[in-house]
Order: structure tokens, then C-alpha cells, then sequence
């Protein structure tokens, strides 16, 4: 299992960097992608042998340049997940409350990775968790992780591996 922190997806050659590495599992924090980035990464990927398992995707906004002229860009953000088996997805409507909160935070990606024969698997959870000391980011962080915890009571007996990520708060 390989873990990074992308800047972005929508370059090809990150794509072809990224979807290149020897690994079962790719958890990808912050590719700042929209739909159409995460259309072209699904056909990269599968491409490539790779099963894509996606956040929820960004829609573009407004940015002021140096100059005064406004821009369309991607936020920072966002996660997702590759594997090289088959995974299993539930739809969004069986996603609980605790689910729903993390999937509308643009933070979360999750897959279910087979292991062995393919009737067992793995969870392989990706969080990225807001970073900073303002009082924002400090709640973005309980509430993401307290929903991230109520959401795993529901996975009895089920083995999980979750990549945390923040930049800083890591005595919260």
C-alpha cells in the first residue's frame, strides 16, 4: 500500500506517475480534481489495470490573481482511492449519517480491497483532515473524526487500515 499526497491528478504526467507505481493499493490524498479530472484518471486507471474508488469531486471557483483578474480553479483537497483487484462500493443511498457528513466533506475515499480468494477484504480508508489552529479547522477535525469512528462501529469484524492525514494537531 502506497500513500501520497498528489498537489493534483489532472496533469498526465502525474496521472502516468501515479497509476505507475507497484503497489495493490494507491491512497491518494489532495488531487484537487472535479468530475471531468476524475473521468479521465477512471479511464487512465482502468487502463492500467487500477479500480478507481472516488471522493466525492470539487466543483471549480473563483480566484483572485495577483493582477485583480478572477480565474476558475480547483481547491486544494480532496481523496481517493486505487486497487488492482475488484472493489466493492456501496451506493450513496445506503450511506449512513455518519458517512453522509464525511463524503460531503470532499475528504474521504474508501474501498474494499479482496484479500486472498476475494471472500474476505480489507477497508482501506482514506481521511485527509483539514489542517490549521483556526477554530474551523480544529471543529472540521472533531467532526470529521468523530463521524470517521461512529461509521467504523458499523463494520464488525471486518479488518481496516485508514491513512489519517493532517499537517499539523496531531496532540487533538
Amino acid at each position: 500500500m502506497i500513500s501520497t499526497n498528489s498537489s493534483s491528478i489532472v496533469k498526465p504526467s502525474t496521472q502516468d506517475a501515479l497509476l505507475g507505481w507497484q503497489a495493490d493499493v494507491l491512497l491518494v490524498q489532495e488531487p484537487r480534481a472535479d468530475q471531468q479530472a476524475l473521468i479521465g484518471l477512471g479511464k487512465a486507471a482502468r487502463a492500467k489495470g487500477w479500480h478507481l474508488a472516488l471522493g466525492k469531486p470539487f466543483f471549480p471557483v473563483l480566484a483572485e490573481q495577483e493582477d485583480g483578474r478572477l480565474r476558475s480553479i480547483i481547491p486544494c483537497g480532496g481523496a481517493l482511492g486505487l486497487s488492482r483487484k475488484q472493489i466493492q462500493a456501496d451506493p450513496l443511498a445506503q450511506l449512513s449519517e455518519d458517512e453522509l457528513i464525511i463524503w460531503d466533506s470532499t475528504r474521504f475515499a474508501s474501498l474494499a480491497h479482496p484479500l486472498g480468494d476475494g471472500t474476505r477484504f480489507v477497508f482501506c480508508d482514506n481521511l485527509y483532515l483539514p489542517s490549521g489552529e483556526t477554530y474551523e479547522a480544529k471543529q472540521g477535525r472533531r467532526q470529521l473524526l468523530q463521524a470517521y469512528f461512529a461509521m467504523t462501529k458499523g463494520r464488525p469484524d471486518v479488518p481496516m487500515i485508514c491513512l489519517l492525514y493532517t499537517s499539523d494537531a496531531a496532540d487533538e
